[in-house]
């Protein structure tokens, strides 16, 4: 469902501003995650899927629902997909593909993030068959 949206102007989505974040980015490396290639959980998200630059954010499940489809300004179209240790409150974590990008990266504070749907829906999109966004106050 991703690529669907990914190229969409966010103007012509319904959405509904989640609030201001802090962001960070982080990269699928030992550095970032922890995991070292081979591991079987190497380059997997707290979801399930493939981390994917360009996709992939992290955030604090109990703020953004994991699989909700994002519009970070800034950045652009993002799926919630992955969870971090750090990663807590209104902190969002991007997927670069770096180490050295993260760094470069650095911090940026009071970024407007949106929840995206189309039109006709009542709530934000959800991306991963089982997971269901619930709508924002």
């Amino acid at each position: 469902m991703f690529e669907q949206w990914r190229h969409a102007n966010p103007t012509q989505l319904s959405r509904t501003r989640v609030g201001e974040f802090l962001l960070t980015a982080y990269a699928v490396s030992p550095a970032s995650t922890g995991k070292r290639p081979g591991s079987p959980d190497y380059g997997v998200t707290y979801s399930g899927t493939r981390a994917v630059v360009g996709r992939t954010v992290a955030v604090d499940p109990k703020v953004i629902p994991l699989g909700t489809l994002l519009y970070i300004e800034g950045i652009g179209v993002r799926v919630a997909e992955d969870t971090g240790g750090a990663v807590k409150g209104r902190h969002i974590d991007v997927l670069v593909n770096s180490d050295h990008a993260a760094e470069q990266f650095g911090v940026k504070r009071h970024v407007p993030v949106y929840a995206l749907f189309p039109p006709e829906a009542a709530v934000p999109v959800a991306t991963h068959p089982g997971t269901r966004p619930v709508p924002y106050p």
